[in-house]
């Protein structure tokens, strides 16, 4: 999606995670815009102890995808969303 690679430098957005580090924050949500896309992220540090952010999480989610497609018929959605819901409570055992 960004175009990085493996062992590439850090950017922005690594900088703007140290920064909330220090005011206890621990992910950064922004949007970000490809072309006439339009997507919600969410950066989620990996931190050790002994070398302090080694990766991160990133969670990309497609806005344009979910108005066009996903919210046009709520009823489906509400059906695939229980069903999701209740397939990730059954594997993890949370109820």
């Amino acid at each position: 999606m960004t175009g990085r690679h493996l062992r590439d430098g850090t950017t922005n957005l690594l900088i703007d995670l140290k920064k909330r580090q220090l005011q206890n924050e621990d992910k950064l949500n922004y949007e970000l815009n490809i072309g006439s896309r339009r997507f919600k992220c969410t950066t989620i540090p990996i931190i050790r102890k002994e070398f302090g952010v080694v990766g991160a999480i990133c969670i990309n989610i497609d806005a344009n995808y979910l108005t066009e497609e996903v919210m046009q018929d709520r009823e489906e959605s509400r059906r695939g969303l229980k069903t999701s819901c209740a397939s990730i409570c059954r594997s993890t055992k949370i109820f």
